[in-house]
């Protein structure tokens, strides 16, 4: 699976992104943020347990 494709089974599955619909634009814009920031943190997280823990994360 490629990195994109990954990326985005990440975010409809261990991050439960799906479509929300918001009144305020500002709200969108954060929920928008925040889904992002979750993403990369969960991205850099993997990586770095990948890098410790070799064996025990796919």
């Amino acid at each position: 699976m490629t990195r994109i494709e990954q990326a985005f089974k990440d975010l409809k599955g261990a991050l439960s992104i799906r479509p929300i619909w918001h009144q305020w634009e500002k709200r969108m814009e954060a929920h928008i943020f925040v889904s992002f920031s979750a993403f990369c943190l969960h991205t850099a997280l993997r990586n770095l347990a990948r890098g410790q823990a070799t064996g025990l994360i796919s």
